[in-house]
């Protein structure tokens, strides 16, 4: 599906990032898993994908400092060459905090992960897909854009922000058959719930959320994996400049458990 195609996936360490890199290389892509202080898990991912058709490497960078964003994808294009598929996964930073009472430095930092990373590397990314005509671009929003909870502010204005560029760029770029898209997944399952916990001030155990999901579950990083390689296939090749919830569902604005709504289940 993807052979002969370069892909770039940051944050490809564990995780989403992990399931992402995955299913590309399965796909027949080369694949450059970017880390920062996750070597060692790089490492060993890249040796579990060897077998497939595409070559496999890992590049460490701090995405919060600009210049070394650009040092990640210097090489990327040294060892594998210009991505034609970029996957802007590395984000974070929570910044548990209500809006009135942020620092401004910690802001500008989770600004310079979650929103400008994504732009600089999209802008060293697109001038070879111009000349190939064809590159696939696809961000990892949040639902928490939708839900907007207190204690979030920052989080939630830098993924609304990468919500918002990813239909603008998608205007300006169609003409050269690149699509770029956002998937934004609700509460991901990867084995720990503690930052969720931390931010909501609810149980550790993220399945406290599931009776708010109509589909009963939690998002498996595989749920968002096989969206991101639908979207990177020539399956969606009318699909450009959407924000894709991939939620189970879920459109509550709060997460107030009204047991009024919760579905029942039969005897």
């Amino acid at each position: 599906m993807l052979d002969g195609k370069i892909a770039l996936v940051t944050g490809a360490a564990r995780g989403i990032g992990k399931s992402i890199a995955t299913a590309l290389a399965c796909a027949g892509a080369s694949v450059a898993l970017h880390h920062h202080q996750s070597a060692a898990e790089a490492r060993s991912l890249c040796s579990e994908l060897e077998d497939g058709t595409g070559k496999m490497i890992a590049v460490n960078g701090d995405l919060s400092n600009l210049d070394e964003v650009n040092a990640v994808m210097d090489a990327v294009e040294e060892q594998l060459g210009a991505p034609a598929i970029l996957i802007n996964n590395a984000g974070g930073g929570y910044l548990p905090t209500p809006l009135a009472d942020v620092d401004l430095p910690a802001w500008r930092s989770l600004f310079a992960l979650d929103l400008e990373a994504p732009l600089l590397l999209c802008q060293r990314a697109l001038p070879s897909m111009r000349k190939k005509k064809w590159g696939r671009i696809v961000h990892i929003g949040s639902n928490a854009v939708r839900v907007r909870s207190p204690l979030m502010g920052p989080y939630v204005a830098s993924k609304a922000a990468l919500h918002a560029i990813t239909s603008v760029m998608a205007k300006e770029e169609g003409r050269n058959n690149i699509l770029i898209n956002t998937v934004a997944p609700g509460i991901v399952d990867t084995g720990t719930g503690d930052h969720v916990a931390h931010v909501r001030q609810r149980p550790t155990d993220p399945l406290a959320f599931v009776d708010a999901i109509p589909l009963q579950r939690l998002c498996k990083p595989a749920d968002v994996a096989n969206l991101v390689l639908f979207l990177c296939s020539d399956h969606a090749a009318y699909i450009t400049g959407q924000v894709i919830y991939l939620n189970g569902g879920d459109r509550i604005e709060t997460f107030s458990l009204n047991s009024e709504f919760r579905p029942q289940n039969p005897e």
